[in-house]
């Protein structure tokens, strides 16, 4: 990715303003969009809780039997109950 980026800037340095902006200016948004944008503080901690708080549910039809049964996450707790308490 590095030597895609530092081969753009070449090309880059290579054209003279006036030439062609077009071509100039594809050439820059280009290399933008191989940079990886930075994700704020404030961003990586709400992720981070959300991924914890979806972490080990349990099904509470199954802890009611007394057995534990653990999910990871609302999808697979859902999925869970769907097969495992079907309606007969």
């Amino acid at each position: 990715m590095e030597a895609k980026i530092q081969s753009l800037d070449q090309e880059l340095n290579k054209f003279n303003l006036e030439t062609n902006l077009v071509k100039l200016k594809s050439l820059e948004l280009e290399r933008i969009s191989y940079e990886t944008p930075k994700c704020s503080a404030e961003a990586d901690k709400v992720v981070e809780e959300v991924i914890l708080a979806g972490q080990d549910l349990v099904c509470e039809l199954c802890k009611s039997k007394g057995i534990e049964k653990k999910c990871k996450g609302d999808w697979d707790l859902k999925l869970h109950i769907s097969k495992s308490h079907k309606r007969k």
